[in-house]
């Protein structure tokens, strides 16, 4: 019965969140979670909630635009997510968002850490960016004084060639009753250009890396041309890094392509 009660508590603690606040995170990034190769891996999350809600999914009913990591545990436990993506990239300015209850003891972290795997210096782990929030997080410079919403974005010091990343969450307070402790994360979100929309030296489509507004880039194969199975289909790369859908001729369709299977 006691279990059960906790239980409870923990659940209605959930629903009883604050309000979303206004934030502005993107749904277009590079990070969203249908352009990595698995799901992201963690040290454990909620049982009612979905890492992928980090990285723009809205896959759950409770609290769908954010991660909620595990309770029950004490502060300055290290939560973390790491996660590959499908193509190289250089990532030069972030967003982060998180929220917390009614003090930062209750979902909310002391600090924030990202690393990247540099494709360029052995797959060394560096550090890209660290924050260490106020308490509330509404203090923390860039954000509205006594709130507990977390809106940061940042360019990255010295950005790095990378396809694997993790991201650390240290809890903030202890686990009590009627009080949620493991953080609530909302949003990562990563761009290949700088805050004021500057790419860098290296930003330029044929490079072979997936920079923003590209669609693709697969370096020296953009303008090749793909060459769909019958009845089939098959994307290919333009020399400008856009995306064309290429459709195979059926048979039927009175055009005669020299494509096995579609004989007249």
């Amino acid at each position: 019965m006691k279990k059960l009660l906790v239980t409870l508590i923990c659940f209605v603690v959930i629903l009883m969140a604050t309000a979303y606040a206004s934030l502005d995170p993107s749904n277009s990034d590079l990070w969203q979670y249908t352009n990595f190769v698995t799901t992201p891996q963690t040290s454990g999350v909620h049982i009612v909630s979905d890492v992928r809600h980090i990285f723009g999914g809205n896959l759950s009913s409770v609290e769908p635009t954010g991660t909620l990591f595990k309770d029950f545990m004490p502060a300055g436990t290290v939560h973390n997510v790491s996660w590959q993506t499908t193509t190289d990239q250089t990532i030069r300015s972030i967003g982060f968002f998180a929220n917390h209850d009614g003090s930062a003891a209750a979902r909310g972290v002391s600090r924030f850490t990202l690393y990247a795997e540099d494709l360029d210096n052995g797959n060394t782990e560096v550090k890209l960016y660290e924050v260490f929030p106020s308490d509330p997080y509404g203090d923390t410079p860039g954000n509205n004084a006594g709130d507990s919403w977390l809106s940061l974005e940042s360019d990255i010091a010295t950005p790095v060639r990378a396809n694997k990343y993790r991201a650390e969450f240290v809890q903030f307070g202890e686990f009590a009753q009627g009080t949620a402790s493991g953080p609530r994360i909302h949003e990562l979100d990563a761009y290949s250009t700088f805050l004021d929309g500057n790419g860098g030296n290296d930003e330029e489509c044929g490079n072979g890396i997936l920079e923003s507004p590209e669609e693709c880039d697969d370096g020296s194969d953009n303008g090749v041309h793909c060459i769909p199975g019958y009845n089939q289909a098959c994307n290919f790369c333009t020399s400008e890094c856009q995306l064309v859908p290429v459709e195979a001729p059926v048979c039927g369709d009175s055009i005669i392509a020299g494509i096995p299977g579609d004989m007249r």
